[in-house]
């Protein structure tokens, strides 16, 4: 009884999302189509996955992608990596769809000020939050691999209803 009670703490802890995560993909990728010049500014800016040591802080691994349009020209950057619980801001672990992000208070904000700089418009964004070691990668890829085809389909209902 008393090694029962010993690991309470720990199942509590899984499910109040306190469990540190150890080890996530840093990820960057970024796409561009529309334009002849696309195929040099994708050069510029490689893929790039690599796992990393996350800061003991970590609660989380993240997935996420923006996209930005101007002129016939779409760029989409894909990006992800370690979280603390000030950066999740409590949310589950789980995928967020644009609609879903577009209710929590500043997160969308950031990009469509980003898009503006950048002189293009802010299209789709999406993320997902996974809480296991290297969750977000090519290992995790039950979960981030779902989120582009997600959203392509909803940028794709999006564009033919335009």
């Amino acid at each position: 009884m008393s090694r029962l009670l010993g690991i309470v703490p720990y199942l509590c802890a899984v499910f109040v999302g306190t469990t540190a995560v150890k080890e996530c993909y840093e990820l960057f990728e970024f796409t561009c189509i529309g334009d002849p010049s696309c195929i040099m500014l994708e050069s510029m800016f490689p893929r790039n996955e690599t796992k990393t040591d996350c800061p003991s802080e970590s609660t989380a691994c993240s997935h996420q992608f923006a996209s930005f349009s101007s002129k016939g020209v779409t760029v989409t950057t894909t990006t992800g990596g370690c979280l603390g619980d000030d950066d999740v801001m409590n949310l589950e672990a789980r995928c967020y769809s644009h609609t879903e992000l577009e209710s929590i208070h500043g997160v969308l904000d950031n990009l469509k000020e980003f898009g503006s700089l950048l002189g293009m418009d802010f299209g789709e964004a999406g993320m997902c939050l996974c809480n296991t070691d290297l969750c977000n990668g090519a290992v995790g890829r039950s979960v981030s691999i779902a989120v582009p085809f997600m959203f392509l389909g909803i940028a794709l209902s999006t564009a033919l209803s335009n």
